[in-house]
């Protein structure tokens, strides 16, 4: 919603001070300024597209009254390189990117358009230019938040842990009121398998934000990778009554097969993809649900549309481990063997430590028939942080249980 309400139109007339504070802001207009808050503020929740299109409806309304304004540039750019994360439509990528080019060019955007490059960097696999790009920004502001997030971020997926964790915890030092640094360190800490430290940092958000749906996604996702699907459950539900969204669908439906109540993941994870169409993980998972219940021919179609969104999104950052070892599996579960070991190749090169690509490794060769591989891939699974009762957990191994090499490994402590 447009306010009513904008200087122009009420006739103000600013105190030279007023103005001396807005062109420190990058723009001596007050209506111009007016459109950029506003815009900012709807960039803010960017897990909702069509709040994105309104701050980019914003932004351009800034842009007509000051077009040198270079933080309105900014926050136009992150609207569409946004809206890119999250329908994964390439075509928002290059004005994305234009526009946070413009904006430091202008020279008045400060930390903005360098926050702006670092997310593309980051979001396009260039994790060394992204961290330079947030450096940058802080040090034009030290306490800008998304900087320091972003910064920890590209740390991380650099492999610089160390260096990662130390940007996180100041992420929190220097805003200790924020359940969005809470969160992102919770995060952190969870994919290093810090479950207790990652559940503490959740604590503290809902201490914050009591309402805000994504901490109770986060803890189910907590218990989830720690194989307590019933107590992933009640959080879950939780989120979905405060809003309905799709990692909140992902997550339960996730749940649910970690029970085994393969058709209640199957109907839960159609509820994520009437939400967001155009991510491949769930199209894979609604595949896996349908697999183990017994449809293997229902689980053909979505399989499929996993690898079409899947291939899209790795011309974006061909680096992405995650999503390589993602190809690898779902190639896996379509009898593709030449395919899933390619992509399972190129995943070990950019993620020969993540635990969630060696976890990916032992699924595929299990898939194809390799036990014995499939044995010593779970092995390295375990010494990278998975324990043998989160691994005898997963319905994907359930075939394996007679097995004297799996039932070894699942006596180990």
């Amino acid at each position: 919603m447009i306010c009513d309400g904008t200087v122009k139109d009420l006739h103000l007339q600013l105190r030279p001070e007023e103005e001396a504070a807005l062109k420190d802001h990058g723009t001596d207009n007050g209506e111009a300024y007016q459109y950029y808050l506003q815009a900012q503020g709807y960039v803010l929740d960017h897990t909702k597209t069509e709040k994105l299109d309104i701050a980019a409806l914003m932004a351009r309304d800034a842009l007509k009254l000051d077009p040198n304004f270079g933080m309105a540039k900014a926050v136009l750019g992150k609207s569409y390189w946004f809206k890119y994360d999250n329908t994964k439509q390439k075509q928002w990528i290059a004005p994305a990117q234009s526009s946070c080019n413009d904006a430091v060019k202008l020279g008045n955007a400060g930390a903005a358009g360098h926050v702006c490059l670092g997310f593309i960097d980051d979001g396009t696999g260039h994790y060394s230019e992204a961290a330079a790009e947030f450096q940058l920004a802080l040090g034009l502001e030290p306490t800008n938040e998304e900087a320091a997030i972003g910064l920890a971020l590209a740390y991380e997926h650099e492999g610089k842990i160390t260096e990662a964790e130390k940007a996180y915890q100041q992420a929190i030092q220097a805003h200790p009121n924020s359940r969005y640094s809470y969160n992102m360190v919770g995060t952190f800490y969870r994919r290093r398998n810090e479950y207790d430290k990652a559940l503490q940092m959740y604590a503290k958000a809902v201490q914050i934000a009591p309402d805000w749906y994504g901490t109770y996604v986060n803890i189910g996702a907590i218990y989830f990778e720690m194989g307590r699907y019933d107590k992933a459950i009640d959080p879950l539900m939780k989120s979905i009554a405060i809003r309905p969204s799709y990692p909140g669908y992902v997550n339960l439906g996730a749940a649910y097969f970690g029970l085994g109540r393969f058709d209640d993941a199957a109907k839960t994870y159609q509820e994520a993809i009437k939400l967001d169409p155009e991510q491949q993980v769930v199209w894979g998972d609604l595949g896996a649900a349908f697999y183990y219940s017994g449809k293997k021919d229902q689980a053909v179609g979505p399989h499929r549309k996993a690898i079409e969104l899947a291939l899209a999104e790795l011309k974006v950052n061909p680096r992405d481990a995650e999503l390589l070892s993602s190809l690898a599996g779902y190639y896996s579960m379509l009898g593709d063997r030449k395919n899933a070991l390619f992509y399972f190749g190129q995943a070990l090169q950019y993620g020969h430590n993540d635990k969630d690509v060696l976890l990916d490794a032992a699924g595929v060769y299990n898939q194809l028939g390799e036990t014995g591989l499939t044995l010593e891939w779970l092995a390295k699974t375990m010494q990278a942080g998975y324990t043998p009762d989160h691994i005898r957990t997963l319905r994907e191994f359930d075939n394996l249980a007679n097995v004297p090499g799996y039932q070894q490994l699942m006596k180990a402590k």
